[in-house]
């Protein structure tokens, strides 16, 4: 899995990186202007390469928005919410 999608899953861990991993859907994907910043451009992909720090923000199905740190590519076992 190369690019990242909307309606794509990924594992989360909530509570900026501290929680468990949940298996979420990705429903909206912004990339910020700058590293931690909240404003950015709203895309509906992105290459995995570039999911990093603060560099994006992503709407989960679950109602909860994660930074790019608090998401990875799905873990078989993750529990889902």
């Amino acid at each position: 899995m190369s690019i990242l999608q909307i309606g794509d899953r990924v594992s989360w861990s909530g509570g900026f990186g501290r929680e468990l991993e949940r298996d979420v859907t990705v429903q909206g994907i912004q990339v910020n202007y700058v590293n931690g910043s909240k404003e950015g451009v709203v895309v509906d992909e992105v290459d995995w390469d570039y999911v990093s720090e603060r560099n994006q923000i992503f709407d989960l199905d679950n109602g909860h928005w994660a930074w790019s740190f608090q998401i990875s590519v799905p873990v078989e076992g993750v529990c889902d919410e």
